[in-house]
């Protein structure tokens, strides 16, 4: 096979915003004014007010999901403690680069700082806690429904408000109990706004089972949320690296200079330092290894797709460093199914 070299970049890490940290996480910082217009009149305000400054580029798609989002903000401040929302949720799918996770970012900028607990995470991040909240819920409260269990407890734990980025389904363990899951959320009075590159009737296309399992979930999901479509024909994350200069330099390679290639990375993204191994703890407490300096890590495909590895051990790899450069990244046939389910992961 092949040999190829991969580089993960940051994308634009968060920056700490004008208003103090405490404000939210973001790609790009608020001025004063626009963080208190954030804070005080919601999502509109801001999108407005940052379309004016020349932060983004004025679209009317976005400004639509902008109203909705407004509306849900709005909705969570004037609800009292004890109080179940009006607003159960809204879905926004739509290509790549259209700025549905901007959008989802500036809502909980200003909505967290009127809510006492709430949460944004990426989906499959989520679906990791549930299901370690799932097998917990049946030891300790065999009697009941694990959903209820688990609904119950993101409540208390998490708050009424979730935020999921890049929703996607992809086992037949997710797709049979995103039903029971999201309906007793929504029940609980747990709000929750989602972005996916896929409309709900095209979530888990192929999968095991689809046609049993999907079903009840889109139809719940239709009935507690507002799908809205966020489809534009220009790529804004495209563009943005085009402007930053960083196209110039690609971030694979195939062939031949694999080891120089990966080589002038490490130099580029460390300023030359000294190759060190690191040894840090993943999932579950299994040890890793990979060279690394300066919150860049470089490793090997062998090492992360060969090798026993889950999810929650790419989150810890990710959550230490910023940067990951992926060495001897094979052409993957039918036979790799592991290995590629790793490598998506």
């Amino acid at each position: 096979p092949m040999g190829a070299t991969a580089l993960g970049l940051p994308g634009g890490r968060p920056q700490d915003l004008a208003a103090g940290p405490d404000f939210g996480g973001m790609r790009f910082a608020l001025d004063p004014e626009t963080a208190r217009l954030a804070r005080e009149k919601g999502p509109v305000a801001a999108y407005e007010r940052l379309v004016e400054l020349g932060v983004l580029q004025p679209s009317a798609d976005q400004e639509r999901v902008t109203h909705l989002l407004s509306a849900i903000f709005h909705n969570l401040r004037g609800t009292k403690a004890g109080e179940m929302p009006s607003v159960k949720g809204l879905y926004i799918y739509g290509s790549v680069g259209s700025g549905k996770s901007m959008m989802m970012d500036l809502f909980y900028a200003c909505v967290s700082q009127h809510l006492g607990r709430c949460q944004r995470m990426h989906f499959h991040e989520f679906m990791h806690m549930v299901h370690k909240k799932v097998h917990q819920a049946k030891t300790d409260s065999p009697g009941e429904r694990p959903a209820d269990v688990v609904a119950r407890r993101l409540v208390h734990e998490v708050g009424t408000l979730l935020c999921f980025d890049e929703m996607a389904i992809t086992t037949i363990q997710d797709c049979c109990l995103l039903a029971p899951l999201f309906e007793a959320m929504w029940d609980a009075g747990i709000v929750t706004v989602m972005t996916s590159n896929r409309s709900p009737d095209d979530l888990y296309a192929g999968g095991l089972n689809r046609h049993v399992y999907l079903p009840p979930f889109v139809q719940s999901m239709t009935s507690h949320c507002r799908i809205v479509p966020l489809l534009l024909d220009k790529d804004y994350r495209q563009e943005q690296v085009l402007r930053s200069g960083l196209a110039e330099d690609p971030v694979f390679c195939e062939g031949g200079r694999l080891g120089r290639f990966a080589d002038d990375w490490w130099r580029k993204a460390t300023d030359d330092a000294e190759l060190r191994t690191e040894v840090f703890e993943g999932g579950y407490g299994r040890s890793m290894e990979v060279v690394a300096s300066g919150g860049v890590a470089r490793t090997s495909f062998d090492e992360m797709c060969r090798r026993s590895r889950g999810v929650e051990d790419y989150h810890a790899l990710c959550r230490r460093y910023h940067t990951v450069i992926l060495e001897g990244v094979p052409a993957l046939h039918a036979d790799c199914h592991n290995e590629a389910r790793r490598f998506t992961n």
